[in-house]
């Protein structure tokens, strides 16, 4: 769900000051959409490049969506056992970690 907020910086601080802040990503997003998936294509500063697909499952049913997935995955070619499923904070944490400064 996306949702406009008049003011972020306002939000920010909100959240900031009940929740804590985690960490920081700062990544530049390029979007394109086939049918009803969405295709990232992220430079994350200090992780390097990532491709995400995101199917959107409004007015389609689960089976729809993965077969559209698949579809999506093999025109481009995309080799499933090379997908991560961790966050891009998770990612920074451990190559902070693996790599002290």
């Amino acid at each position: 769900m996306i949702v406009p907020i008049p003011d972020a910086t306002g939000l920010e601080e909100a959240l900031s000051r009940s929740l804590g802040i985690r960490g920081r990503i700062e990544k530049t997003r390029t979007l394109f959409v086939w049918g009803h998936t969405r295709i990232h294509l992220d430079d994350v500063v200090g992780l390097g490049s990532f491709l995400e697909l995101e199917t959107v499952m409004e007015g389609i049913d689960r089976r729809e969506a993965e077969a559209e997935t698949h579809v999506v995955i093999e025109a481009l070619d995309l080799d499933p056992g090379a997908f991560l499923d961790v966050p891009y904070l998770e990612l920074l944490t451990s190559a902070a970690a693996a790599f002290p400064r």
